[in-house]
């Protein structure tokens, strides 16, 4: 090789080895870049995961777990009878109530086709996000199934229960976990919550074991959810003692008992609403995953239709226990959100009513006089139709003697057969409820504004009057559901039901009523 030749050998290398030198900075710049977006992409993912952005464009944490209490039937007026008879004897003229610290504002209850609203169309404007008929349980107006909150929140991953001291196929805790045109298919909502259990819940206790094994198909519920790996249990002992999901809980063969009469049994034969949340939250806590829970205090509504005011009374305590409950899971569970509202006010119960035409009213009313009642109408009247003495009974469960100072009410009541109806409960009711001097308007429900509450998280979209609907949207958005009930909405749109034969108005309530 001459001298030229080498010389060009020489200059190539030094001109490769220069371009291979030269592109090093590059590429090693170009991959801390790459490295840096990535970064900021993660980052980015982490802060999406912690917050969220509403529909109104604001930024708010994103709790891990949601809590969704529905007080059903449960006025702004039930919450001051509440707070005075807690709070009777004490030297505070008016102590808080667990929830008054908590109070966010109102929600307006009406439905799709009615200016005041049922439990089944209150109930479905939160979990479908959207408004529809009276009796109508997670179905649209048109007859069309609606995706839930816990469907979507099944679908995304999250833990989901519901817990009710109603049946769990009444129309709240159903508007959440099954789809039927008309509330009183409570066989055909045992079914769906039976067949579909896995799809939408991993926990459901209340009562409503007749529902499920004493069902007009002989098909028995029971043993289909224990063959498809589902614990199924019956007694406070059994609850206690539950360590394992899933898991439900049927604790009467109706309605749970009214507080006020759960507490005369010993030993205890059924568990209190605090007692199954309490345990909810222990499993939950155990297993460790996000959640999304419902929690129905539901006999608040059932009483105040049968215008008892001590039952009334004993149930919104239970319920202030249950809030008492959260409050200390949220205190240690700071990822937590709870919101607490009702789907309808019951009753339209007054502190203070006016019984003496011939007189200016007094401005007062006596819960001395609610707290010597120790039995709910609804108990009393099975009595009575037992043949049990109506004297004796009331003066027992009351303190009042009825036939000497309530003539006319006793002639009344003893010239009527005793039946479990709202109306006799109610007229069985009246003579204490003069006394105390407390007024109801209605044993049915009423259109006004109810209350809203929310500890933990804070969700401050829902604040001020808000229709009851948006709640729903905004807790769907909080908590990242939209997507999944929008693809959910999708799949259902072909699951129809004919109303042609659903037969709507008062006397598709006459059951409901009964079961009362």
């Amino acid at each position: 090789m001459d001298e030229l030749d080498r010389y060009h050998d020489l200059e190539g290398q030094s001109s490769h080895q220069g371009q291979t030198e030269s592109t090093v900075p590059r590429k090693t710049t170009f991959l801390a870049i790459a490295v840096v977006l990535l970064v900021v992409a993660l980052i980015g993912m982490v802060i999406a995961a912690v917050f969220a952005v509403s529909a109104d464009g604001s930024s708010k944490t994103r709790p891990r777990n949601l809590i969704f209490v529905l007080a059903d039937g449960t006025s702004p007026a039930s919450y001051t009878f509440a707070r005075e008879m807690s709070n009777f004897n004490s030297e505070n003229p008016s102590p808080p109530l667990p929830l008054d610290q908590y109070f966010v504002g109102h929600a307006k209850t009406f439905s799709a086709d009615h200016v005041v609203t049922d439990s089944a169309a209150g109930a479905t404007a939160y979990s479908c996000t959207q408004l529809t008929n009276n009796e109508m349980v997670a179905v649209t107006p048109e007859g069309r199934a609606c995706a839930t909150l816990l469907e979507a929140a099944k679908k995304q991953g999250f833990m989901t229960g519901a817990v009710t001291n109603t049946r769990v196929t009444h129309a709240s805790p159903a508007s959440f976990t099954a789809h039927v045109p008309h509330r009183d298919s409570e066989q055909d909502i045992a079914s769906q919550q039976t067949y579909n259990f896995s799809q939408s819940l991993d926990l459901l206790m209340g009562g409503g074991k007749a529902e499920f094994d004493e069902r007009d198909d002989g098909v028995n519920f029971i043993e289909v959810l224990k063959s498809d790996g589902v614990k199924v249990i019956y007694t406070p002992d059994e609850l206690q003692d539950l360590n394992t999901l899933p898991a439900v809980g049927l604790f009467a063969e109706s309605h749970l008992d009214y507080e006020i009469d759960r507490m005369r049994n010993t030993p205890r034969t059924q568990p209190s609403l605090s007692e199954m949340v309490a345990k909810t939250l222990e499993l939950f806590q155990k297993d460790g995953r996000k959640f999304i829970l419902f929690i129905e205090s539901g006999r608040i509504d059932q009483a105040a239709h049968a215008n008892d005011p001590g039952a009334h009374y004993w149930e919104m305590n239970q319920y202030m226990k249950t809030a008492q409950v959260l409050e200390e899971f949220v205190g240690m569970n700071t990822e937590t959100a709870v919101f607490f509202t009702s789907d309808h006010a019951t009753g339209g119960i007054s502190t203070g009513r006016r019984y003496n035409n011939d007189s200016y009213p007094e401005y007062t009313w006596f819960p001395n006089v609610v707290l010597r009642q120790t039995q709910s109408m609804a108990g009393m009247t099975l009595r009575l139709m037992k043949g049990e003495d109506l004297q004796t009974v009331y003066l027992e469960e009351t303190g009042i003697d009825l036939e000497n100072d309530h003539p006319e009410a006793y002639a009344e009541l003893t010239g009527r057969t005793p039946t479990d109806n709202l109306q006799y409960k109610s007229a069985l009711g009246f003579p204490l409820t003069s006394e105390a001097m407390i007024g109801w308007t209605t044993i049915g429900h009423t259109g006004v504004d109810i209350n809203t509450y929310r500890m933990g998280v804070d969700i401050s979209s829902i604040k001020g009057v808000v229709q009851n609907y948006k709640i729903g949207e905004i807790l769907a958005d909080t908590m990242g559901l939209v997507e999944a009930l929008e693809e959910i909405n999708e799949k259902y749109k072909s699951w129809t039901f004919d109303l042609t034969d659903i037969s709507r108005g008062i006397q598709k309530m006459v059951k409901y009523h009964e079961d009362l």
